[in-house]
């Protein structure tokens, strides 16, 4: 399976983008700004091709396990240069993540905020733990602004 996140635009503080599973629009995105140097919690991660695994441990994978029925693991995005425990994961805007991709039903441009992310979420997540679950490697293509 391939995700690719597409950044459409940048903002001092956040940026916004789409989500594809496959070549088919599955999500809106909003994350933290991108910046030359890494400012902890305040970052986005760099364009690249990265792994997705599912993390069974830590504080959001709790929280998540009690609130879901169907959740099993954090969707992991591993082998980032000089980041770790960055996660698809609910939020609505850029106070929400510390540098994970949040995903949504929609977006409003140059808005700091998406809308039904938790709705989006569970889709999402349903359809990649399924590729997870028979085996199959799944990547996220991460793509800057054109």
């Amino acid at each position: 399976m391939i995700i690719t996140l597409q950044r459409l635009q940048s903002y001092p503080d956040f940026s916004l983008g789409t989500l594809h599973v496959d070549g088919v629009l599955y999500s809106f995105t909003l994350e933290d700004e991108q910046r030359e140097v890494k400012i902890m919690g305040e970052t986005r991660i760099p364009a690249g091709i990265y792994p997705i695994v599912l993390r069974k441990a830590g504080r959001i994978h709790e929280s998540y396990l009690k609130k879901y029925s169907f959740h099993k693991g954090m969707l992991h995005i591993i082998d980032i240069p000089n980041f770790s425990y960055v996660y698809f994961h609910i939020g609505n805007n850029d106070d929400d993540t510390a540098g994970c991709p949040l995903v949504a039903n929609s977006c409003t441009v140059g808005r700091n905020f998406i809308e039904d992310s938790t709705i989006n979420y569970e889709m999402f997540y349903k359809k990649v733990l399924s590729a997870l679950d028979i085996g199959e490697s799944v990547y996220l293509v991460v793509k800057n602004e054109a």
